[in-house]
């Protein structure tokens, strides 16, 4: 509804103008000088302490929004604070365009330029929470049915979720950093993508569902998104090969994203469900927190006790060239490890698959924070670069990005195995199962 008020009276209703706008009516009126706005005092928010306020509610259930609808494992910090930038940086622009230029002369100038930009705000609200949902939704490395929290495993546990029948996950198809994949312009950065399907039981494990008691012999084998099979479908994952090459059932126990405490955890509670008479205890310290030789050790240490009187073996994955945090953390990790767990049997896979990345490929050789990317075998080089952190230079990034054809031997994102990587780990874990004389005779 318009309303037309005047103060005082005038003689001619072709003073007035009249709009409504959003939360308010705007009334003007012909003064000497120009023209001055009134407000009808029903209408709310007439203090501009209250309209901030609003202003403020409106940013925050966008947020709140983009958090619920999330999928379940997406680092949201980067993408939030970005939102939050962006709404901040937007209301800060608009208060000042209306007080220093829409409003100056306005006595209430204050009021309407918080109004003004609460308005503005609120529009971009709307447009960045449906955007940043829907990339969240496309964007995802881990499918929004696969996992769910599992606050019983510790800080950040996740397991698979039940009964999954081919669902569908599109992962990077090439090296990056883990964080890269929340971004809000991922869908930019990374043109090369691979899907595949995932299968679980009724229990959550990858694969077939599974008997208790075990009818025979069983081995089990538990570790992070590598063990899992990230990347490739249920039989290709390396326990799947396992199980053909040593004729004995083997179980995944691999959960995206597990620390070794969680797989400890998991083991305590599941122990006697498992029924396992090997446990293959697959990955490497969690180099994001303090001590992280003595938190795998006390791991080790209670995951053993929970499966005994089954044997536990240890397993380091492979890691890849164009990991920058892994290849620095790994130097003299694996005999630190041995050093604290004693006798227990070990299996160090980074060295071997160093040796078994030969031609057709590229590797990537670090010195400090500077990168060359160089192709095997002769190691020419294609691109260098610096980086930040444990990022890739972006002189690296850009030629697998125009090249997609280029790829690292036996990795497929700078943390996984590809197919070739996941059958030569099971081959190994074979022999070196065999060779500790932990399986039943033939």
């Amino acid at each position: 509804m318009i309303h037309l008020i005047s103060h005082p009276p005038v003689d001619s209703l072709h003073e007035f103008a009249d709009a409504e706008m959003g939360f308010f009516s705007v009334h003007a009126r012909r003064v000497e000088n120009g023209w001055t706005a009134c407000y009808n005092s029903a209408v709310p928010f007439h203090s501009t302490k209250s309209t901030a306020m609003v202003g403020l509610s409106i940013v925050a259930i966008g947020l709140l929004f983009i958090g619920l609808m999330a999928p379940l494992g997406v680092n949201l910090t980067r993408p939030l604070v970005t939102f939050a930038g962006i709404a901040t940086g937007t209301a800060v622009a608009m208060f000042l365009l209306g007080a220093s230029w829409l409003y100056r002369r306005d006595p209430q100038r204050w009021l309407l330029s918080t109004r003004f930009a609460v308005i503005v705000v609120s529009i971009l609200t709307i447009g960045l929470t449906i955007r940043a949902t829907a990339d969240l939704q496309t964007g995802t490395q881990v499918s929004t049915n696969m996992v769910k929290p599992a606050p019983e495993l510790g800080f950040d546990g996740m397991l698979l979720q039940p009964n999954l029948k081919d669902a569908l996950t599109v992962a990077a198809d090439r090296p990056h950093h883990p964080d890269d994949v929340s971004t809000p312009d991922r869908m930019q950065r990374f043109k090369r993508v691979r899907s595949f399907l995932t299968n679980t039981g009724s229990r959550g494990l990858r694969g077939a569902g599974f008997a208790t008691p075990a009818p025979g012999f069983r081995v089990v084998c538990i570790g992070d998104s590598i063990t899992f099979g990230w990347g490739v479908a249920d039989d290709a994952s390396y326990p799947a090969q396992l199980e053909k090459l040593l004729g004995v059932e083997v179980l995944n126990a691999g959960m995206p994203a597990a620390k070794p405490s969680h797989m400890a955890r998991w083991l305590s509670l599941h122990a006697r469900t498992i029924d396992a008479d090997l446990v293959v205890f697959g990955a490497r310290p969690n180099w994001d927190i303090p001590n992280p030789i003595q938190d795998y050790a006390r791991a080790v240490t209670e995951a053993a006790q929970a499966v005994a009187p089954a044997k536990l073996v240890v397993v380091l994955p492979p890691i890849s060239t164009f990991d920058p945090l892994g290849v620095r953390e790994s130097d003299g990790e694996a005999e630190r490890l041995q050093n604290i767990l004693k006798d227990r049997p070990m299996l160090d896979l980074k060295p071997i698959f160093r040796d078994a990345q030969h031609a057709p490929g590229v590797v990537m050789e670090i010195d400090g924070q500077h990168q060359r990317l160089v192709r095997l075998p002769d190691r020419t080089l294609l691109a260098e670069g610096t980086a930040q952190g444990d990022h890739m230079a972006p002189a690296i990034v850009a030629v697998f990005e125009a090249d997609h054809g280029i790829a690292e031997p036996l990795f497929f994102d700078g943390g996984h195995p590809d197919a070739a990587g996941y059958a030569l780990f099971a081959q190994k874990v074979a022999a070196f199962l065999q060779a500790n004389g932990l399986l039943p005779r033939q």
